[in-house]
């Protein structure tokens, strides 16, 4: 858990930096990205951070509390947003995916954890600075229209580069594949919270995370990226 701790400066350096790329989005105003919900994004890295900790931090029992949170969690916000039920594949696809939490805790070590974890966020990160900064072509209406394949490419870009910056933090070796799958997963699972988002017509599950939506919206893609980290081999 030592080496854990020890990549808190970085998460301090990487916070910095994202915050100073979003400036730009704001016509170089920073005060007025103080004022912002995509700050208050950036500053719930923290908790979210914390948080990763906790989870990974007692195996199997801690991250058996934190997927039946989450499942609940989860369940709740869906109840209150999609009262015809018209997406209950969805929410059973969510509830299912989180039992990866006390699954990956139990079988990856702290370390290889936290690397496979903080790379599906970095792919992300990733994915909405290609989308704002390089975005022009756009998904379908049954996706997202205000998303774009540029943003797709971002979130397979970041699971490499993820890899490869948080397996020299944490001291993990993971190939450039697992990178690649970490991304494509994050997106397939960012994606098919969009698509039950579309058929409801909301813009976010909840507002359980600040800046971030409900716990269904930062989770759907985190989930499933553990989910593919599970099965690749060590």
């Amino acid at each position: 858990m030592t080496v854990v701790i020890s990549a808190i400066p970085w998460l301090v350096v990487s916070l910095v930096g994202g915050a100073a790329a979003c400036v730009p989005l704001y016509g170089g105003n920073v005060r007025r990205f103080l004022r912002s919900s995509l700050f208050v994004k950036v500053v719930m890295w923290v908790p979210l951070f914390v948080a990763f900790v906790v989870a990974v931090s007692g195996g199997l029992l801690t991250g058996l509390v934190s997927g039946v949170l989450l499942a609940s969690i989860g369940a709740i916000e869906w109840l209150r947003r999609d009262t015809a039920g018209r997406t209950r594949w969805y929410l059973a696809l969510f509830v299912a995916s989180c039992a990866v939490w006390p699954i990956s805790t139990a079988q990856l070590a702290p370390p290889l954890w936290m690397t496979y974890c903080l790379s599906s966020v970095f792919s992300d990160v990733t994915a909405f600075f290609f989308g704002r900064y390089l975005g022009r072509h756009r998904l379908p209406d049954w996706i997202n229209r205000d998303k774009s394949w540029e943003g797709v490419l971002g979130q397979l870009l970041g699971g490499v580069l993820g890899v490869l910056v948080l397996g020299m933090i944490f001291g993990t070796a993971p190939t450039l594949l697992a990178g690649l799958v970490i991304g494509a997963a994050s997106a397939i699972g960012d994606l098919v919270n969009s698509v039950a988002k579309r058929i409801v017509g909301i813009e976010d599950w909840g507002s359980t995370i600040p800046g971030h939506g409900g716990v269904i919206d930062r989770f759907c893609s985190l989930n499933i990226a553990l989910a593919a980290a599970v099965l690749l081999p060590r």
